[in-house]
């Protein structure tokens, strides 16, 4: 870090402040053991092949056994390491991606104009401190162990003079910074300290910091440092040499002020949020009707101190001048079990496969390259004298092996000895390292397609690029992360650290636009553009002319959003492929855009080309140096003459279109009055017409059922007279009697009948009366 004027940071004395940190360091140290060893072993796997465990490697150096056994040759050990492309092809996604910030205004007086600013302006940041390689590498380590960080800086832009820059500085072994353990947000946003550390040699630290007690102390009584070395282990070490390292550390930690706010009630009749220290004396606090309360509360005012120590001594300190730790984390997956957090990234997951590939390939190597040198296996007594020549017959091309001649207890001569000829399982051991290869491309989340290895079926480009997609899913959150979380934090420290470090009035800053075009501005006071394209500052007390700009980079606040997409240079290309083709769409469109398609191209001359191609245009098309049209005198003249004859026109127009809605509201009305009449005498005639119908039909019912009634009384005549013909023609005598009982219920039947048709008839009659008198219309107000 850059020094800078001294303020010394309010608070505790510098010894509590130095206990404080050594404290804390000691707890973020002891939290972060395991997590430290698993990124560092993580790390030596993939970039230093250190993929066999010792135990295993020690055994397959080969070794000399006791009891005057030959000694036992090395086996092979190989490291084929197949998850440096698929690391590659992950952290190559985050540098063909080109992240960007963009900043929306939020309040304060903050505009769209000063939010571009603040993008213009943090692009040339970007680009001049080489901010991608920062991120890229902090990337980079993550994909590998878990974790990687980034910082940004601030340095002297010049050396005549005190202004600053704001830089982006990478951070080379992330197992050098310590974070708040209590923090819970992803990007530490919430931590209240942070540690930066560096083992410095001995040598180094007295030539940087001659001055220190602890340089003083170290030379002249050397013995005191192997001292502190016993009290702080971590922070004084011994060498092989018999020198010293010594740990220094740059500790940022947070201070929490709290000023009260209130809102206000100004003489002007508005209201505003302000500081209660800052307030006008005219001005009142105004009060919540609703709990008799007043607008206020207290606001938490976040300010970081920065120092750099020794276990022994605070060497430098001062104010940070933003409100933010300007370390920028980068992860990639995040677990948290039982309050124990772990980081992992691409490698850890795929080592046990990565075992089993070297494991595999070794064994086949060894089962291939050792089939020829097959044991011997016979009776001793036979080379006997010539243990020399069989011992080496595995190493070396003998013409001749010698033995001699050995009878068994019949005469029989012994055998001589035969090779144990063992057949190896290559064909399991290539089928296992097939199986452990596959286990790679899973557990990486790489296949074929995305590791540039396909299969003929699959050589369109539509399928290449939907296998390379499916891959790239495995891995995107990771990139979300760096974007969602660790540049969502690098906008707010940028946000926090520009109104501070480029707060000179009159200020010239460099500023790069969305086009890739680099520009200059001025901060803090109004300017206009001078002949050499810089801007240049309005003389004090003269008004500023109306092209003038002014940008005051204090006022306003801003949100902070991310956007993915390609890089500048990729998006000219794609300008030029999209107006080439336009271009052939429609021809004579060319000359009005020719400029702008020659100013994408990357030849040489491609700039000057466009110029000219730009003083072709038509006049209203050209633009001046201040980026806006062109307009002749006369053409402005006419424009405000125009202008003034539309404005009266305007209001004119005003006049009539408020008579014609006020007299259209009116007809409205009464065409609303209108229909409601009509309608109105529209139900009531469907309503009549309706009865009408329903009377008819019940007149129609009442006639069939009198035909019926009558039709029933018919028949009960033709039954009298048969039975009175009946009657007649029976004995007198002997059928008096039965004559008489026989009328007698014949007349009991007559009267049931009757009644029964009696009955029913009146029942239609009263059904009929009810249906009338439910249909008979309701008297209307005229008839009443």
């Amino acid at each position: 870090m850059a020094e800078r004027p001294a303020t010394t940071a309010k608070g505790t004395g510098k010894d509590d402040r130095l206990t404080e940190a050594l404290a804390r360091f000691k707890l973020a140290s002891e939290a972060e053991a395991d997590q430290r060893e698993r990124e560092l072993e993580d790390l030596k796997f993939v970039d230093f092949d250190e993929q066999w465990p010792d135990d295993v490697r020690t055994a397959r150096d080969g070794y000399q056994p006791g009891g005057g056994l030959p000694p036992v040759p090395a086996r092979p050990c190989l490291t084929i390491n197949k998850l440096r492309q698929p690391v590659t092809q992950t952290s190559n996604e985050a540098r063909n991606a080109k992240l960007s910030l963009n900043f929306s205004p939020k309040g304060d007086g903050a505009t769209r104009e000063m939010a571009e600013v603040y993008e213009d302006i943090v692009r040339a940041i970007q680009a001049d401190s080489r901010a991608s390689i920062a991120r890229t590498w902090a990337y980079d380590r993550a994909i590998k162990a878990g974790r990687g960080f980034y910082r940004i800086l601030t340095d002297y832009a010049n050396d005549g003079d005190f202004d600053q820059d704001i830089v982006y500085r990478r951070i080379l072994n992330q197992a050098s910074v310590y974070l708040d353990p209590s923090a819970t947000e992803p990007d530490w946003s919430d931590g209240m300290w942070a540690f930066v550390v560096e083992d410095v040699p001995w040598d180094r630290y007295k030539r940087q910091f001659k001055d220190s007690k602890l340089a003083k102390t170290g030379a002249d009584n050397p013995g005191e440092l192997t001292s502190i070395g016993d009290e702080q282990p971590e922070w004084v070490k011994s060498t092989d040499d018999g020198g010293h390292v010594i740990r220094v550390a740059e500790y940022f930690y947070v201070e929490m002020n709290y000023e009260p706010i209130a809102l206000f009630a100004m003489p002007d009749g508005s209201e505003r949020t302000l500081k209660v220290k800052d307030a006008p004396k005219d001005a009142t606090i105004v009060i919540d009707e609703a709990t008799g309360k007043p607008f206020q509360r207290d606001l938490e005012v976040r300010s970081v101190k920065w120092c750099k120590l020794n276990c022994y001594e605070i060497l430098e300190e001062n104010d940070w001048p933003g409100r933010y730790i300007p370390i920028v984390p980068v992860i990639a997956d995040e677990a948290n079990i039982n309050g124990e957090r772990r980081w992992t990234g691409l490698v850890r997951p795929a080592m046990d496969a990565q075992r089993s590939y070297n494991y595999m390939r070794s064994a086949q190597v060894e089962g291939v390259g050792l089939a020829p040198r097959a044991p011997w296996v016979g009776y001793a007594e036979t080379i006997e004298g010539y243990e020399q020549y069989w011992n080496q017959s595995n190493q070396r091309n003998f013409a001749m092996l010698p033995i001699k001649m050995v009878r068994d207890g019949a005469g029989n001569p012994l055998p001589p000895p035969q090779r144990s000829v063992v057949e190896p399982a290559i064909q399991a051991i290539t089928l296992a390292a097939h199986e452990a290869d596959s286990d790679i491309k899973a557990t990486t989340g790489r296949f074929d397609a995305s590791l540039g290895n396909l299969n003929p079926s699959e050589r369109s480009g539509k399928a290449i690029l939907a296998l390379q997609k499916q891959a790239e899913q495995g891995s995107s959150g990771w990139l979300d992360n760096l974007a969602s979380m660790s540049m969502v934090l690098d906008g707010k420290i940028q946000l926090d650290l520009i109104p501070a470090i480029y707060s000179r009035p009159g200020r010239i800053v460099a500023a790069i636009g969305a086009d890739d075009k680099r520009r200059s501005i001025m901060v803090g006071q109004p300017f206009v553009p001078g002949p050499d394209g810089q801007p240049q500052a309005v003389p004090p007390g003269q008004p500023p002319p109306p092209e003038a700009k002014s940008f005051d980079l204090r006022q306003g606040s801003f949100g902070v959003a991310v956007t993915i997409g390609k890089s500048f240079t990729t998006q000219r290309e794609e300008s030029t492929a999209m107006m080439g083709q336009l271009a052939e769409a429609a021809p004579q469109m060319v000359p009005l855009f020719a400029d702008l398609w020659v100013g994408n191209m990357d030849f040489p001359g491609a700039r000057q080309i466009a110029d000219r191609l730009e003083k072709q245009l038509p006049p209203q098309l050209q633009e001046s140096e201040d980026g806006k049209p062109q307009i002749p005198p006369q053409v402005q003249q006419q424009m405000q003459q125009a202008q003034e004859m539309i404005d009266m026109l305007s209001k004119e127009l005003d006049g009539k279109t408020e008579i014609i809605e006020r007299d259209t509201v009116k007809a409205q009305a009464e065409l609303d009055k209108v229909r409601l009449e009509l309608e109105s005498k529209e139900r009531i005639a469907s309503l009549d017409s309706q009865t009408k119908i329903e009377i008819e039909q019940l007149k129609i019912e009442a006639a069939q059922i009198q035909g019926e009634l009558q039709m029933r009384q018919f028949e009960l005549t033709q039954l009298e007279a048969y039975n009175q013909q009946v009657m007649a023609q029976g004995h007198e005598a002997g059928m008096a009697a039965q004559s008489a009982q026989d009328q007698r219920a014949l007349a009991a039947q007559q009267a049931g009948h009757q009644q029964d048709a009696q009955a029913q008839g009146a029942e239609q009659q009263a059904a009929l009366a009810e249906q009338q008198a439910e249909l008979a219309p309701e008297p209307t107000g005229a008839a009443q």
